[in-house]
């Protein structure tokens, strides 16, 4: 049954009798180990675009680039108790595996049986049941049995479940809906303020990347 958390420290406190050798952690990066960039997630959303457009027009920059660029930039993360729980699975011979959006589209049905996303314990999903790739990746890994699963998507969780219910796999799942609590309204003067600061921050890594050109041009 899903539980809604809010710190990983949480899991440590409750959890830590079932982190043994046979347990593997699931976790989705974006928007639970790292925080959701909420001036991203408003492109996606709808909301504001013209204004990033109108920005991107006055700065002379793509915006096609620039909204890929400032979704990566200033990352931090959700909850420094991560380093905790992390110590701990360690010590204790657990796994674990990060499920991340690839950079490019892919066939499922290709996906699912292609060795290349599953790549030092990361799965790349592309936006896919996550679930079904789960489930790929422990056949491959026979020695689980228990999996836990975070995720801050309760569509991701109820997929997983609705999975492991279906194939009645022999394994002890634990889910948690993660939340995290330091989220904020995205307003229309803190919209322009940060993608203002992406494209200045893109402008002068452009400008160091043509520099060192120019260096290494002269100096051949």
């Amino acid at each position: 049954m899903m539980r809604q958390i809010s710190f990983f420290s949480e899991l440590v406190r409750e959890y830590k009798q079932f982190f043994q050798k046979d347990t593997i952690f699931f976790f989705d990066i974006e928007g639970t180990i790292l925080k959701t960039n909420i001036y991203h997630e408003a492109l996606y959303q709808q909301k504001y675009n013209d204004i990033l457009k109108s920005i991107c027009e006055k700065y002379e920059e793509n915006y096609l680039y620039i909204s890929r660029y400032g979704r990566f930039f200033n990352r931090n993360l959700t909850d420094k108790s991560i380093y905790t729980l992390l110590h701990i699975l360690k010590k204790n011979q657990s796994d674990i595996c990060i499920l991340t959006f690839a950079k490019y589209s892919f066939d499922r049905e290709k996906s699912l049986k292609d060795k290349k996303i599953y790549f030092n314990n990361q799965i790349w999903t592309s936006g896919n049941n996550k679930g079904e790739f789960i489930l790929e990746f422990l056949k491959r890994k026979k020695n689980f049995k228990k999996i836990f699963f975070i995720d801050d998507k309760i569509e991701h969780i109820e997929n997983v479940e609705n999975i492991f219910n279906i194939q009645k796999k022999n394994y002890e799942l634990f889910t948690f809906l993660y939340k995290n609590l330091n989220i904020f309204e995205v307003t229309k003067e803190s919209f322009i303020s940060f993608w203002t600061s992406v494209i200045m921050h893109y402008k002068e890594k452009q400008k160091r990347k043509y520099n060192n050109k120019k260096i290494d041009f002269y100096e051949q």
